[in-house]
């Protein structure tokens, strides 16, 4: 076994007695024992016996996870279950995080925190960039609080300057995004910003 394989069996190895929920049923399950053949994992609904999720299925469903960069319940050639219990036993891993169902569309339920997949990326890279000016404020509890005039409705707070501008990026991709769906984009040209005295 690999390196990154004895890894993710280590962090996963650190579940026994969590509840995890399948997908997208959300039926509860407690992991009640990990052994060298796999995860045993109960349904706490109804009265039937434990049931072993083997390495050998986690670690595929990991690998199309790896190298595809994201993995969806619908996702074709997946005898792994990943539309059941190894999705969200996959999530608990600090290198794999959940994401929206609606956007991006493309990436309906999980994806490697390191990247998108190869097939996305390309198509990020491909499109043109955009450069928006952001007006921060402090408001009176100390929040900073950022907007982006070229986006309707774009704006956000955080605690500290880098969480605010973090926040106001993926805010402003949620609004390109909605954006392009709608095809309605607003083509404003900054010219600067002016105080005036009244």
């Amino acid at each position: 076994m690999d390196a990154e394989l004895q890894a993710v069996r280590n962090e996963l190895s650190k579940l026994k007695g969590q509840i995890i929920y399948t997908v997208p049923q959300h039926k509860p399950n407690r992991v009640v024992d990990i052994d060298p053949k796999g995860i045993w994992k109960k349904a706490l609904e109804g009265d039937k016996p434990p049931v072993l999720v083997e390495w050998t299925d986690i670690f595929r469903g990991y690998k199309h996870l790896r190298t595809k960069g994201v993995a969806d319940n619908k996702t074709e050639g997946q005898p792994f279950g990943m539309g059941s219990f190894t999705m969200p036993l996959l999530a608990e891993l600090t290198t794999v995080e959940w994401v929206p169902k609606k956007v991006p569309r493309t990436l309906r339920y999980l994806k490697l925190k390191e990247g998108f997949s190869p097939s996305l990326r390309r198509a990020i890279l491909a499109r043109p960039k955009r450069h928006l000016t952001v007006l921060i404020e402090k408001d009176e509890d100390g929040y900073y609080v950022a907007s982006v005039p070229e986006l309707r409705g774009c704006h956000t707070q955080g605690e500290t300057l880098d969480e605010v501008m973090e926040n106001i990026r993926d805010a402003a991709s949620l609004c390109l995004e909605v954006e392009q769906e709608e095809d309605e984009e607003v083509k404003l040209e900054f010219i600067g910003v002016h105080t005036i005295e009244v």
